[in-house]
């Protein structure tokens, strides 16, 4: 075979294989790099929406109202004998007054564990003053279980008191972590145009 031709013939091989290669073979340009979509997953590192701010004032509405509302329901219910009003109030005496440090992301607050602790303890006092008291002559003035009860329902009151008092205080907490979230520095990786790389941010 002679050389002119074969060589002829391998160039024209060659251009016609060139186009199909090179569209094969992937760009580095950052132009054909696929953008980010809103619902795609966030990078490692990189924050998130900021927090939502809790207002003091919706914070210490929701503790006074519900503890008010509840009193007046247990009130209300023994006055008109309505045994679901007394139950509403009964459960809301324990509830209501934490109801501000709820909406501020504080679950168990010290006036909760005040409630529990008083609660359980009155109902103790009581339990044991009838017992030893009920239909026998007991000193009723110097018995234990009276000072429970007394001791107990004081902390009940008390911790009502404290959880209604300090939900706006909570909330603030809660606004000052958020703030402190927003200030920080997050990291994350970034390709593209043949290159890697790490970037920072952060909300100010």
């Amino acid at each position: 075979m002679p050389v002119r031709p074969a060589l002829a013939a391998l160039a024209a091989l060659a251009a016609l294989a060139a186009p199909g290669a090179a569209g094969a073979q992937p760009s580095n340009s950052p132009l054909n790099t696929p953008p980010s979509t809103p619902g795609s997953p966030r990078a490692p590192g990189e924050a998130g929406p900021p927090p939502q701010r809790k207002a003091p004032d919706v914070a210490l509405a929701l503790s006074l109202g519900g503890t008010l509302g509840s009193v007046a329901a247990l009130a209300l219910g023994g006055e008109t004998d309505r045994d679901w009003l007394t139950t509403v109030g009964s459960v809301g005496i324990w509830l209501a007054p934490s109801l501000g440090h709820w909406y501020a992301g504080a679950g168990w607050t010290p006036g909760l564990r005040w409630r529990l602790l008083g609660g359980g303890a009155a109902t103790i006092g009581m339990m044991w003053f009838f017992v030893d008291c009920f239909g026998s002559g007991c000193d009723e003035d110097a018995h234990p279980g009276l000072f429970m009860m007394i001791g107990g329902t004081g902390a009940f009151v008390g911790g009502m008191i404290h959880d209604v008092a300090t939900a706006p205080r909570a909330a603030r907490e809660h606004n000052r972590r958020a703030a402190g979230r927003l200030h920080g520095l997050s990291v994350r990786p970034t390709i593209g145009g043949g290159r890697a790389g790490l970037a920072l941010g952060g909300r100010f």
